[in-house]
């Protein structure tokens, strides 16, 4: 009902569509079975996807499970022989939504999210004693998120504020792995799990942005970026869109995992994720182009002070290189933290000069800057020549 990982079946075939809905009626009867049916209320499509991947790295096939499972009725629960992953993710979405529920009252002090935590704090306390016979870290989950707060009032990083939940995502899908019997994957899963929290912390603060803004609440990407705007520009929405679609291909790949025959049908959708990550470094170009257009940068530090033509003339050089650049999103993000400190420590240079010196040093900053913009169209003439002899290569 609620998360991140919401599954599109228009596009799935029909095993994708039969795994997806055995380990999404799997967890919810799962948490019906173990925390009483009211809990199936909290079902979480993001722990449902901890639930797939689970099932595909164990090797177990979801068509061996019990006949409850199979059945189409929502009210016939498993009495017996749960698989581990459906335990381990019916139990993280309790305690998951336990940390929610309280994060919530804390923020709003609303009363129905304290009625909801008192209503369910007999399920919440069963399914952290559940964690704990599994020798699962709770302590240490518990010691990161109580961070959260402290965060949002210091931190202007998204990486900073985003780290409690991916810490705790990482943390449910390394110990998720282990109780599978798959030690070897953990610090894999580890690493998998850091970076889907880190992204459904950030995909949920771009969904309520708008929604934070109007209620005075804090919001990462205000904090991060002190926007003042009531509304993201477009290539944010658009970002958002391809991350949605790049998820949807992600677990598409994990229906596929358990059998190498898929490797063809994996392949495929690693290519379209790759081309979507294209997509995504020319939506944040567009993005970077237009926020600091040389008529938006000219307009914003002529509010602090005067500019020269030579600033101004400067401005233009470096946008014009990165607007001309090509490469991955890191290089590109990179190049353009480059320009822009190059661009912060020129004022200071020619504060030190005088006379002809204060020529000399503008016109050795003009060379470079052509020969920065000179580098970056052979860098990208090389790309597009390494990109056509590779197509070549795999006609």
């Amino acid at each position: 009902m609620f998360g991140l990982m919401r599954a599109k079946k228009c596009g799935m075939s029909d095993e994708e569509k039969r795994f997806r809905r055995l380990n999404y009626c799997g967890t919810c009867k799962t948490i019906g079975r173990l925390y009483g049916s009211k809990s199936r209320f909290l079902l979480n499509h993001d722990t449902v996807f901890l639930a797939e991947l689970l099932s595909a790295l164990s090797g177990e096939d979801p068509a061996d499970w019990t006949k409850a499972y199979q059945s189409f009725n929502c009210l016939r629960l498993p009495a017996s022989e749960m698989p581990f992953s459906l335990e381990f993710a019916a139990t993280a979405n309790l305690i998951l939504t336990e940390f929610k529920i309280a994060d919530h009252v804390a923020d709003e002090k609303k009363r129905r999210y304290r009625f909801a935590r008192k209503a369910f704090s007999k399920e919440f306390k069963k399914a952290a004693a559940r964690l704990e016979a599994w020798n699962f870290p709770l302590a240490e989950v518990e010691t990161v998120l109580a961070t959260q707060d402290a965060r949002e009032a210091s931190e202007k990083s998204l990486d900073a504020l985003a780290f409690p939940t991916a810490q705790t995502t990482a943390l449910f899908f390394r110990e998720g792995v282990r109780g599978i019997g798959r030690a070897e994957l953990a610090e894999t899963a580890f690493a998998l799990g850091f970076a889907f929290g880190w992204l459904v912390y950030l995909v949920d603060a771009f969904e309520d942005y708008e929604k934070d803004f109007r209620a005075g609440k804090f919001n990462a990407f205000r904090a991060a970026f002190d926007l003042t705007e009531a509304k993201l520009p477009p290539e944010a929405r658009q970002l958002s869109d391809i991350v949605a679609s790049s998820c949807e291909r992600v677990r598409s790949v994990v229906v596929l995992l358990n059998k190498m025959d898929n490797a063809p049908a994996m392949l495929k959708l690693c290519r379209e994720i790759d081309q979507l990550e294209s997509d995504a470094d020319r939506a944040m170009r567009n993005g970077i182009t237009g926020l600091f257009s040389p008529e938006a940068v000219q307009a914003d530090v002529d509010k602090e002070r005067r500019m020269s033509r030579f600033e101004r003339s400067s401005v233009r050089d470096a946008l014009i290189a990165i607007r001309e650049h090509r490469g991955t999103p890191l290089a590109v993000r990179s190049q353009f933290a480059t320009q822009c400190m190059a661009y912060k420590r020129r004022p200071a240079g020619r504060a030190t000069a005088s006379g002809p010196d204060r020529y000399a040093v503008a016109e050795a900053e003009r060379t470079s800057l052509q020969a920065s913009a000179r580098a970056h169209r052979e860098a990208q003439w090389r790309a597009r020549r390494a990109e056509a002899e590779w197509r070549a290569l795999n006609r």
